[in-house]
């Protein structure tokens, strides 16, 4: 077999292996989250099936062609059908307990298991006089090459420009390629098996797609469920990200969430902010802003570049404010602006924040790009009795940051709720704040001094 034909099937398996592995960790991250422990548990499995797959592929005596026929063919099944965002639901609707380990085992693992064995079975089919060491390093180089191009093209340009059922479709294709080129006759089961495969692929992934899914990138999958019915008997629309309600607008009123209504108050009744700079990290649907700014000007940032265009065409009539594509923890590094309010809501999840912005690192930042007196507002989605070391955990992280903090949870309940916390920059400066003792106690004559101010304040107002 000719070496460019054979390099051709490494530089597929190569952008294949690498494509399947950021897509199984983008598909699963609707069901299961994007935390650090889930895509560990997708790179281990990946690196053992390989391992295994390595193994097994030096075992092989003859017949090379037709075993690599066969796993790219089986391997364009498992990436078109168990990838597909349909499968993926349904599996972890019908599974929802121990779903991840499983659904890595019967299709993640068998998948690289089968990919992993083009390597060593094609090193057979070079001209002999070779060194095995030379075949070895072009065969490595060019599978290396391979999964660069896939780790870029994936998620920059195909996921963000076609979607991630189209990046599905177009892997397969290339696997089925692949089985074409190793093939110097093309056998009628190949063939029958291509003509077959592609259109039970293609219907697969596309069945009933796009009426549930309005887009689909690397970050997001976009839904929205009209009419729906807060929990305040409002009929609206719900903006759903990654199978995860995000944003609710009411459609009379351009009312939001509970707990955004809860914001809202907090910074345009309670504080009564007018003509300031309003920092959003974490966009959602733009709900903060969309009955009014209030004279206020909003800067929203989320690290999904079609967020804002997305919501636009199907969300929110417009967006009032800016909106920036970037990382929160990004923006925060490298922002020159202090503003008076920051707005924290940065869940990928339902429950889950990015683990990097849940850090007393992250919290000091935000902190530093307040104003004197400025103030942090952070949505939380945590247990309010704070009975368990995650709640306890995020509780104390954020309170290591501000000195005061004031929570505000949605409602009392032994099971995860909004719980805003509402963080006071100055207090953080404070050095001079003491703890009452039965020793030293000043609080009386600290109470008298706010008392008096109070009431300076009220007769300085009167007309």
């Amino acid at each position: 077999m000719h070496n460019f034909i054979l390099f051709s099937v490494i530089l597929i398996e190569g952008f294949v292996s690498i494509a399947t592995e950021i897509i199984t960790i983008r598909q699963l991250l609707p069901v299961v989250g994007g935390s650090i422990e889930v895509t560990s548990y997708i790179i281990a499995v990946y690196l053992l099936a390989l391992a295994y797959g390595y193994k097994r592929g030096g075992q092989y005596v003859g017949n090379y062609t037709g075993v690599l026929q066969r796993n790219f063919l089986i391997a364009s099944v498992l990436i078109g059908v168990g990838l597909s965002y349909n499968f993926v639901q349904f599996f972890f609707v019908l599974i929802p307990t121990g779903a991840l380990l499983l659904y890595l085992s019967i299709i993640t693992a068998p998948l690289v298991y089968l990919l992993g064995q083009t390597l060593p079975i094609t090193m057979n089919l070079f001209s002999a006089e070779c060194r095995a060491s030379e075949i070895g390093s072009k065969v490595l180089h060019i599978s290396t090459l391979g999964s660069f191009l896939g780790s870029i093209l994936t998620t920059i340009v195909l996921m963000n420009y076609i979607g991630v059922t189209w990046t599905i479709l177009t892997t397969c294709i290339l696997l089925i390629l692949a089985a074409l080129l190793v093939s110097t006759n093309i056998r009628h089961s190949v063939l029958l098996g291509t003509i077959v495969l592609v259109p039970f692929i293609a219907i697969t992934n596309l069945y009933g797609l796009h009426s549930n899914v309005l887009h689909s990138n690397a970050y997001n999958t976009y839904q929205i469920i009209e009419p729906f019915t807060s929990r305040d008997h409002s009929v609206g629309k719900l903006l759903v990200l990654n199978n995860s309600g995000s944003s609710y607008l009411a459609h009379d009123t351009y009312t939001g969430s509970e707990y955004i209504e809860i914001i809202k108050k907090i910074i345009f009744s309670d504080l009564h902010l007018r003509n300031n700079n309003i920092l959003v990290l974490g966009a959602g649907g733009f709900s903060l802003s969309a009955s009014g700014d209030y004279t206020n000007y909003f800067t929203y940032v989320d690290i999904d570049p079609d967020l804002y265009k997305v919501s636009e065409k199907y969300f929110i009539d417009k967006v009032n404010g800016e909106f920036i594509a970037q990382d929160a923890r990004e923006f925060l590094l490298h922002n020159k602006i202090k503003f008076p309010i920051i707005v924290a809501d940065t869940y990928g999840h339902s429950t889950h924040i990015p683990a990097h912005l849940l850090t007393i690192e992250y919290f000091n930042l935000l902190a530093n790009n307040l104003t004197e007196n400025g103030a942090a507002i952070i949505n939380t989605i945590i247990n309010p009795l704070l009975v368990d070391k995650y709640s306890k955990s995020v509780d104390a992280t954020i309170r290591s940051a501000f000195a005061n903090c004031m929570s505000i949870p949605r409602e009392y309940a032994n099971e995860p709720k909004n719980v805003i916390y509402v963080c006071n920059n100055s207090a953080a400066k404070h050095k001079s704040i003491i703890v009452y003792s039965d020793d030293i106690n000043r609080s009386a004559l600290d109470k008298l001094a706010i008392n008096s101010g109070t009431a300076s304040n009220k007769s300085a107002t009167k007309p």
